[in-house]
């Protein structure tokens, strides 16, 4: 059996060097530019949405480069007594939980937020729907589904965000919520 403990420090290692490459290229990207005229939208899904979560939290003095975020199926999801596995697991590099579903007006995070977490089915990664905090037994439940979604060839709602259906209307919204805050009027 696999030590969970190494898990952690995989996990924690992959963000750690996805944060790393993200910050890479926005210093890049961004070289030359001012504030004004930078228009960059984060758009993260499972460990990329978890990625964004640390970069917010770690590089807040560069948020006013960043016009909004959207995040799918994010494991640091949370809301009511949902919890995203990362939250249940502990696991570093989490917005505080006020900032889900989006971010408490006058709070710490001012970035424009919109965060997708499926419900219906339920994306156990992110956990909504499975009541994580009510009990242990619901903890269990999701960590189950959350497990299966490992197991090649078995269907998981997590997996469901880019294929056509009632996610797709998601995609859609995610997609003018990003020609807004970019300022784009031809796509509006």
């Amino acid at each position: 059996m696999t030590n969970p403990l190494n898990y952690r420090a995989t996990l924690a290692k992959a963000v750690q060097d996805g944060e790393n490459a993200l910050q890479e290229e926005l210093t890049s990207y961004t070289q030359g530019c001012t504030p004004s005229q930078d228009k960059i939208v984060l758009v993260g899904y499972s460990m990329g949405a978890w990625v964004i979560n640390k970069w917010l939290v770690d590089y807040s003095s560069e948020w006013k480069m960043i016009k909004g975020v959207l995040m799918y199926g994010d494991p640091c999801w949370s809301h009511s007594s949902d919890e995203g596995l990362a939250r249940i697991f502990d696991l570093s590099g989490c917005m505080p939980a006020s900032s889900y579903p989006a971010p408490v007006a006058g709070g710490k995070f001012r970035v424009p937020l919109r965060e997708w977490c499926s419900g219906t089915p339920a994306d156990p990664v992110c956990g909504l729907n499975f009541n994580a905090r009510s009990s242990s037994a619901n903890t269990n439940k999701q960590k189950t589904a959350a497990a299966k979604c490992a197991i090649p060839g078995s269907t998981c709602p997590h997996f469901d965000y880019w294929y056509a259906g009632a996610s797709s209307s998601d995609l859609v919204e995610g997609a003018k919520y990003m020609v807004q805050w970019l300022g784009v009027p031809e796509l509006a």
